[in-house]
């Protein structure tokens, strides 16, 4: 499906939600949930076509592939995290989405550690 299809798809599924919360409260979420699923399902069968890009790009310079894992890691953790955090949000729990905000930034320190020790011992080994 073309970005503008997905899109259509977005603006449909959020009107149709909006239409149902004056008639039957709850199912709007239900709908709200099933589109970003879908949409997700649309992202992720993109993701094989970045991964290769990824090692094309690797193949021209050398890059350890360490660090392009850890990339792809922290772009997937950051996806996850606002897209369960908006969903929390979007049911009026905040408290909740805000955590997850928390979980998923500590997250992404955790994964970047590496680099971040790559980075130092590359400056103490010039110093």
């Amino acid at each position: 499906m073309s970005l503008v299809g997905i899109m259509i798809f977005a603006v449909v599924a959020s009107v149709l939600a909006g239409q149902i919360k004056g008639v039957k409260s709850g199912f709007d979420t239900y709908i709200a949930v099933a589109a970003c699923l879908v949409i997700l399902g649309f992202i992720l069968s993109k993701l094989t076509v970045v991964v290769n890009i990824i090692e094309r790009l690797q193949s021209y310079i050398s890059i350890d592939w360490t660090y392009m894992e850890i990339l792809l890691k922290i772009v997937g953790i950051s996806y996850i995290t606002q897209f369960s955090s908006d969903i929390c949000r979007e049911c009026g729990y905040n408290a909740i989405g805000s955590q997850i905000q928390i979980f998923g930034k500590i997250s992404v320190m955790l994964v970047s550690m590496p680099v971040v020790l790559a980075l130092i011992e590359t400056i103490e080994y010039l110093l």
